[in-house]
């Protein structure tokens, strides 16, 4: 190796051992994070505490209190896995309200390994929510399509993909864009470029690459559940009736909510260049299997039903 300063050109490379004395902390450890949970009335929430080990040795149980307002629970103990000078998640059972509301909960960290804990931060605050019931949520994915897109195929492919997997479980709609079946209010919404997908109006997303993020919809909690049932109001089927209801799991004077309805129709079909669907991925090699079958389709493909 080249010298590279006056120092290593006149004295060469010098080997530096430095010795420490004493001992390193044990029992120290830090509450950092506390994820805001949800529960039912008089339920028990899991909720996730983020505890950092600042000691030398791994922690293999904590001690903790539970303060709301002016109670604090008594002391419990619970056993873990927290290797030293790193943080780990640790699931805490904190009791919900015996009504729907949302309470602050302060966690204190009391004992690590059945000692004193010496950090001078033992505690974090974080928020239970309790509700009446947990709604169960119904994502909405809207697609953002159009039959000269060639690369939109793949989008049709998703949502097949989502109806066979979770059909009622999740709502998918294709919305056209500059084809016959274009819907004006959906115009200029597309997230992106085409195809682009949005779930619960909540960012641009690919429709099919990115479907893993319906499994985080289908998991969250939301404020309420909605219910519709639809008729049509006369024989030649011009008018339809809806009857809605909403179930929300906490209620609140301030919170604003409305509905909106979107019609949709299965298997429309049509004749003409503007119904054919651009295809780029006809004659591909090296694709994912689940669009392997377009490639053996036409660039223009004709007798579609759209969906």
């Amino acid at each position: 190796m080249t010298p590279s300063t006056s120092w290593e050109k006149r004295y060469g490379n010098l080997l530096v051992n430095v010795l420490f004395e004493g001992s390193l902390y044990t029992n120290m450890a830090e509450p950092t994070y506390f994820e805001t949970t949800y529960t039912e009335v008089n339920g028990v929430a899991s909720v996730p505490v983020t505890i950092t080990n600042y000691g030398a040795n791994e922690i293999s149980s904590i001690s903790y209190t539970l303060t709301s307002g002016s109670s604090v629970s008594e002391e419990t103990s619970i056993g873990c896995n927290i290797p030293s000078f790193s943080s780990s998640v640790v699931n805490i059972s904190i009791p919900g309200e015996a009504t729907s509301g949302e309470a602050s909960k302060t966690f204190t960290l009391t004992k690590v390994n059945g000692e004193d804990n010496t950090c001078s931060n033992t505690s974090v605050t974080g928020k239970v929510i309790t509700l009446s019931f947990i709604p169960t949520p119904v994502p909405v994915m809207e697609e953002y399509t159009g039959t000269w897109c060639g690369w939109c195929p793949r989008g049709m492919v998703a949502l097949k993909l989502i109806n066979e997997t979770y059909g009622d479980k999740v709502i998918t709609i294709a919305a056209h864009n500059s084809d016959p079946m274009a819907f004006s209010p959906y115009s200029n919404m597309a997230p992106g470029g085409f195809p682009s997908a949005e779930i619960n109006r909540g960012g641009g997303i690919d429709p099919y690459y990115d479907l893993g993020l319906l499994e985080t919809a289908l998991a969250a909690v939301v404020p309420g559940e909605i219910s519709a049932t639809a008729t049509w109001t006369d024989k030649n089927k011009t008018k339809i009736n809806i009857t809605t209801q909403t179930r929300f799991g906490m209620g609140s004077s301030s919170s604003q909510f409305s509905i909106a309805y979107v019609l949709v129709e299965d298997g429309l079909t049509g004749t003409g260049s503007s119904w054919a669907q651009a295809n780029y991925y006809s004659g591909s090699t090296s694709i994912d299997p689940n669009l392997q079958p377009l490639t053996k389709l036409p660039s223009s493909i004709t007798g579609l039903e759209f969906d």
